[in-house]
């Protein structure tokens, strides 16, 4: 069984010129710090395995809530020195203007990662050396597939920034 999982993290906000010399807001942040997403439903404590996470070659739309109708951006995403980094564009679109407008009012918008894969789940808690760390986990994420990254107004993932 697939499952879909959502990580948050807090997003930073910035503004750079297109090439028609458009100032288009930017964001850009942790979308997963490598570590452990604590009580994760029925799975418990989680993890995923970036070292197997399939990340596109291509930009991905960044959501607003996970909603496909509500789409705020593009991202690009990579694995970086044991953590998942996106950096995007808001769209001009509705809800890349209110995502933006709030974020830049102080709104604590978070960062949410919206993946495809099969959870392996362990019947006691297992201690894996994870992403450059040890992580004592019930299920791990291997092989999974990012699909998306969206703001959402609350976190799963502790170490946010």
């Amino acid at each position: 069984m697939n499952a879909k999982l959502s990580l948050m993290f807090s997003p930073n906000l910035s503004q750079s010129s297109d090439t028609t010399g458009e100032t288009r807001k930017r964001f850009s942040g942790i979308a997963y710090s490598g570590g452990v997403i604590p009580n994760y439903g029925s799975f418990g404590d989680v993890a995923i395995d970036l070292s197997t996470l399939k990340i596109p070659n291509k930009r991905l739309f960044s959501l607003v809530n996970h909603d496909s109708d509500q789409r705020a951006g593009s991202l690009e995403a990579k694995v970086e020195n044991g953590a998942l980094m996106i950096d995007g564009t808001f769209f001009s679109s509705d809800s890349g203007r209110q995502v933006s407008t709030e974020f830049g009012d102080g709104a604590p918008w978070e960062l949410s990662v919206g993946i495809s894969g099969k959870p392996e789940k362990f019947n006691s808690p297992k201690t894996l050396e994870l992403n450059g760390q040890s992580l004592t986990v019930n299920a791990i994420y291997r092989n999974a597939r990012l699909l998306e990254v969206s703001f959402v107004p609350a976190g799963a993932d502790p170490s946010t920034e």
